[in-house]
């Protein structure tokens, strides 16, 4: 008996991006000038970034939005050797840090600025983190990424900010008047 079997193939198009993002300054540092920005957690950071076309010409006509994540320092993870014949092999894995920040802003003209504040719960190392931005506009795609900044230590700026949030919570529903509620209450709060 013979077994007849097929597949069948179909091409994708991968959707890889025809523009690629430059990080020209964080804090007023020009990357292209130094080996990492060092920033500390709960100070101000602004970059500002532009989109080139992959010949290296400026995108003056990119509109759009550009998604960015911020990490901490890479991690390497050595992984034992998994085939036997090979017992001296160690695979060296990278690993992308934790997230301190992941924002959207608009890119207009190609260029774009962000704002943000680093939050004080993150992991402190003397180690390069990174910046990853992809942009859209339309039809077209633009990513890029850079390595040179080191987040570390605590900054003792202190901001006006004083006042938290205002907040309601209630029980079960907004008209709760602090009477009985059920078995099963649900808890909603608003701020």
């Amino acid at each position: 008996m013979i077994k007849i079997s097929y597949s069948v193939i179909r091409l994708l198009r991968l959707n890889i991006p025809q523009h690629r993002i430059i990080i020209d300054t964080i804090n007023n540092i020009l990357l292209q000038e130094t080996d990492a920005v060092s920033l500390k957690a709960l100070s101000k950071v602004k970059i500002r970034g532009s989109v080139y076309d992959l010949s290296g010409k400026f995108s003056d006509d990119f509109t759009g939005n550009v998604l960015s994540q911020c990490a901490m320092a890479l991690m390497w993870k050595n992984k034992d050797p998994t085939d036997p014949l090979k017992p001296n092999e160690i695979h060296v894995i990278n690993k992308v840090g934790g997230i301190f920040n992941r924002s959207s802003w608009q890119v207009e003209n190609g260029v774009f600025s962000a704002e943000f504040i680093i939050p004080k719960d993150i992991s402190f190392t003397n180690a390069n983190g990174g910046i990853y931005p992809y942009a859209n506009s339309g039809k077209k795609h633009a990513m890029g990424k850079t390595d040179k900044v080191i987040v570390n230590g605590v900054d003792t700026v202190e901001y006006d900010d004083i006042e938290g949030p205002s907040m309601d919570l209630f029980l079960d529903s907004r008209q709760f008047s602090g009477d009985m509620v059920e078995f099963t209450m649900i808890i909603l709060g608003f701020v």
